[in-house]
């Protein structure tokens, strides 16, 4: 047998000696010397440093106590000592960069969620990126669990986790209404009492499980009062991306304070609106602030908008998310953009403005709208991206600027008013329209006025029969453009379909016919001589009453 054999069977022996005889007698200090130096020489040193602490401890005035003294500063047990203890060291700061990063992580995982719902999903990708960092503080705990198994902190961490994914996961399934009312009072669901209350000019969000179908959402106030919401709610998806909102509206807000709006006096003499400051988004706009006249509203002073702030690292508000709005008669002049960007889904507007500038309701949610007669110009874009239905036109519009209806769900328009002149390019394009007629006065339709549109039933009046082509000279150059100065080429170009009934007069001009139309018509017009009439399809042959 060699040494090592002999080394090893002599410790196990040992072993068994000492382990049996701890039953009844702790070991001798001459038995413990004698362990330490067998577990010594076998490369045990966590056992030899223990055999020799033990007499220490057990038999401190004993002469085997000065001797494992002396063994304990021995230069290999030392320096274990030293290895081991940096071993821990490094495994305590493992450990605690594991909880600190897994700490962090779930951090920015709740705050992303918090920011899904705060944001209903509708600008960033909150929800995944908050399940991204949720997976991510899960590994670091797991691995600080790895080093120590009990670890209270880890333990915690992934509970914290747990919990959150399971709100995630609920929430996605389930059905999300947000209601914003303009009353106080008890939320009706589908006529039936819920346990959601809302405050005036606050929102409230409900959770539906389950959530499919057609919801009717009203306000009871506290006289019993049923205010029933703008519209009805289709839900046909769940998670949090899938918010459905609807607004009970006060049917009579009281006036906004002078407060609530930041101003200025202008060289009228007046006073100019420049922001909007108060909390109600059922705004009454005074005619009257200190006594002094509000007579404008300035650019952008009661518009609403989403901005990145760098130092925030998130999207803030500027402006209110207004629902409603009353401008008062004072009012001459409104600034380009001053109601974009809001909710609003009613508006009066003044009877003394002549203009509605660039913008001033694109991107809000306006269903319907009256023009009052003393408007002449609707500017570009003035109430394009919204869902309106229909338009009052005033008795003095004379001209409908570039994109001013555009993207709308206009389906008819029928009611053009006399006054009107000119109508700019793309001013009614990409809406529904499928009825279309124009008042004799109307002098010429830009180019792409109703492209995108789903145009069957066209009346045109004489005044837009004739076609001058728009020429801009330079010196002794002239440069022509695809565009008309009178009559209506290009205006119907970009259709969605063609028309199947057509009223004109007599002799319209080619261009006007050419560039909008299919050849079989354009023929058959010219076998009619031109005549005024309406000219119908049915699918294969063309007729002219």
């Amino acid at each position: 047998m060699n040494k090592r054999t002999i080394a090893g069977t002599l410790a196990i022996f040992l072993f068994l000696l000492i382990g049996t005889q701890s039953v009844t007698a702790a070991p001798s200090a001459k038995d413990l010397l004698k362990e330490g130096d067998i577990f010594f020489k076998v490369g045990n040193y966590d056992k030899a440093i223990q055999a020799y602490e033990s007499i220490l401890n057990l038999y401190p005035t004993s002469k085997e106590a000065k001797e494992a003294q002396k063994k304990l500063k021995d230069p290999k047990l030392l320096a274990y000592q030293r290895n081991k203890a940096e071993a821990e060291r490094e495994r305590q700061e493992d450990l605690a960069e594991f909880i600190k990063d897994g700490d962090s992580y779930f951090a920015k995982g709740k705050k992303d969620w918090e920011e899904e719902k705060r944001f209903t999903g509708n600008w960033d990708n909150w929800r995944r990126d908050s399940v991204g960092y949720l997976k991510r503080a899960t590994e670091e705990y797991n691995k600080a669990l790895e080093i120590d198994r009990n670890n209270a902190q880890a333990q915690q961490g992934i509970a914290n986790v747990r919990q959150l994914e399971a709100e995630i996961q609920a929430a996605d399934k389930q059905g999300f209404v947000s209601l914003w009312s303009g009353v106080a009072g008890v939320v009706l669901l589908n006529g039936g009492q819920t346990d959601f209350t809302v405050a005036a000019e606050s929102s409230v969000r409900i959770a539906i499980d389950n959530a499919n179908g057609v919801y009717e959402l009203a306000v009871k106030d506290g006289n019993g009062k049923v205010f029933p919401a703008s519209s009805k709610i289709t839900i046909n998806g769940t998670g949090l991306r899938k918010t459905y909102s609807s607004s009970v509206f006060n049917p009579n807000p009281a006036p906004s304070s002078g407060d609530d709006f930041d101003i200025r006096q202008n060289s009228q003499g007046g006073i100019t609106i420049t922001g909007y400051k108060g909390t109600r988004l059922q705004v009454v706009i005074p005619d009257t602030i200190s006594g002094i006249k509000v007579t404008e509203i300035g650019a952008g002073a009661l518009s609403w908008r989403r901005q990145w702030s760098n130092y925030e690292e998130r999207y803030v508000i500027i402006g209110k998310e207004i629902r409603t709005v009353v401008i008062p008669n004072t009012v001459t002049q409104i600034g380009e953009g001053a109601f974009a960007f809001n909710s609003i889904t009613s508006v009066v507007l003044p009877n003394a403005i002549t203009a509605i500038p660039k913008q001033a309701f694109y991107n809000c949610s306006l269903e319907t709208v009256t023009i009052p007669n003393s408007v002449t110009t609707i500017g570009e874009e003035a109430f394009a991206k919204n869902p309106l239905t229909s338009v009052t036109f005033g008795n003095r519009v004379a001209e409908i600027g570039p994109k001013a209806f555009a993207e709308n769900n206009l389906t008819e328009l029928t009611n053009l008013p006399a006054s009107l002149r000119t109508i700019h390019p793309e001013a009614f394009a990409n809406n529904g329209i499928t009825t279309l007629s124009f008042p004799n006065g109307v002098t010429v339709l830009m180019s792409d006025s109703f492209k995108g549109n789903p145009i069957r039933t066209l009346v045109i009046p004489p005044s837009l029969a004739k076609f001058t082509q728009l020429t801009v000279s330079y010196g002794i150059f002239t440069e022509i453009h695809n565009e008309s100065v009178a009559g209506f080429a290009w205006a119907f170009a970009k259709n969605k379909d063609d028309p199947t009934a057509i009223t004109l007069p007599a002799n319209v001009a080619d261009e006007n016919l050419n560039r909008n139309f299919g050849g079989t018509f354009l023929d058959f017009y010219k076998s009619q001589n031109k005549k005024a009439g309406t000219y119908s399809f049915d699918g294969r042959l063309w007729t002219v009453k």
